[in-house]
């Protein structure tokens, strides 16, 4: 193999590399979007349990509260689960 054509096979491999990093790259982000997805739905899921066992009279308010006031530090957070922390 002559010069030029080693450097067009190098061309050719290195493109080929970059289209499957970028492939590669593509999966990730769609895997990560996946996995927050599932996280999400399983927070909501969690919620709506603890929410509905409240309701119930299966936690007391409470259980409830103490675990809030241990888990939820960010202010925001607390003002928008003032009514189930106070």
């Amino acid at each position: 193999m002559d010069d030029e054509a080693a450097m067009t096979e190098r061309a050719r491999l290195e493109r080929k590399l970059q289209q499957t990093q970028m492939r590669l790259a593509a999966m990730n982000a769609r895997d990560k979007s996946r996995r927050r997805a599932i996280d999400t739905r399983r927070k909501i899921l969690v919620g709506a349990a603890i929410l509905s066992a409240l309701n119930k009279g299966t936690i007391t308010r409470e259980m409830l509260r103490d675990v809030l006031h241990t888990e939820i530090r960010a202010d925001r957070d607390k003002v928008l689960l003032d009514d189930l922390m106070n």
